[in-house]
Parts: C-alpha cells; structure tokens; sequence
C-alpha cells in the first residue's frame, strides 16, 4: 500500500510542475488516495451488506410462506 501511495504523489507532482501550476502543493495527492480508500471502504461495506442479507431475505421470505 505503501509504495503505491509514493508513486501517485511522485506522479502528481510531476504533473504539476509540467503544467506549471503552483508546485508547492504536494497535498494534492492526498485527496485521490483518500477517495480511492472511501470507495474501497464503500464497496467492501456494500459486499458484507449483500453477503449478509441476502440469506437474512430468504430466510424472511422463508419464514413468511411457513406463516
């Protein structure tokens, strides 16, 4: 996780010097990273979610046909 975090802020740095906007802002880079962990956050919440309640469903539905 590390060394790819390194290599995005190097990238983004470079970009910006090549565009020549502001180089002092190197904390640029950390917004990207931060939204690629939110999303990896969200995604792997989303899969527990359906992991765990799908069967929950069935199970409901199960239980609703037996009343």
């Amino acid at each position: 996780m590390l060394p790819s975090l390194h290599i995005k802020k190097i990238e983004l740095t470079q970009f910006e010097d090549a565009n020549s906007i502001d180089s002092g802002k190197v904390d640029i880079a950390h917004p990207t990273v931060l939204n690629e962990q939110i999303s990896g956050l969200i995604s792997n919440l989303i899969r527990t979610f359906l992991i765990f309640f799908n069967p929950l469903m069935t199970f409901i539905k199960y239980l609703h046909i037996t009343l």
